[in-house]
């Protein structure tokens, strides 16, 4: 709310400034003016989208400490369920697959979202589109890194209701012939 006040008040003293600008003879005044302006705005932005990056790396944060915390109740459910091989088989993995897209998202989405966001901001502060081919980058690399993450987590799902059920028979069968 403060952010959005201090944007509204700024916004005022921008149409302000526009319109006194007619009265000065030399319009670099109200050139550098604008501009001073459109960086102030710019500054409360970014600090708001700072705020929101902190919020979601707190709540990736929580989010993969719930679910390092549930795994141990869920695969003992499996275990019951399916059989012992079917929850050991995965625990680690699952376990692993969690840290590592905390890890990547924190140390690596979250900072490449906020250059991203960066350079969208500096490509419009001239007339020319200098760094929209970087931004687009970007934004391409981002998008494929999380659909990744999907892929890869629907995969290991997949592959392990495909060959759990056959090691768990295989494993059934072992001990009866035992």
């Amino acid at each position: 709310r403060e952010n959005l006040i201090h944007m509204l008040l700024i916004s005022l003293l921008a149409a302000l400034f526009s319109n006194f600008s007619n009265v000065f003879q030399n319009k670099q005044i109200s050139e550098v003016s604008f501009y001073v302006m459109y960086l102030m705005m710019i500054a409360l932005a970014i600090n708001s989208f700072q705020v929101v990056i902190d919020w979601v790396s707190e709540g990736v944060t929580t989010i993969s400490s719930f679910m390092s915390v549930f795994c141990p109740v869920y695969f003992v459910a499996v275990s019951i369920a399916k059989g012992s091989v079917t929850a050991v088989a995965f625990y680690n993995m699952v376990l692993f697959l969690i840290y590592l897209v905390e890890l990547i998202i924190s140390k690596f989405l979250l900072p490449v979202i906020h250059v991203y966001i960066m350079v969208r901001v500096l490509n419009h502060l001239s007339e020319e589109d200098y760094l929209s081919k970087f931004s687009e980058l970007l934004e391409i690399v981002v998008s494929w890194i999380l659909k990744s993450f999907v892929a890869g987590i629907v995969g290991i799902n997949l592959v392990q209701g495909l060959i759990n059920p056959a090691i768990d028979t295989v494993k059934r069968s072992a001990i009866t012939r035992g």
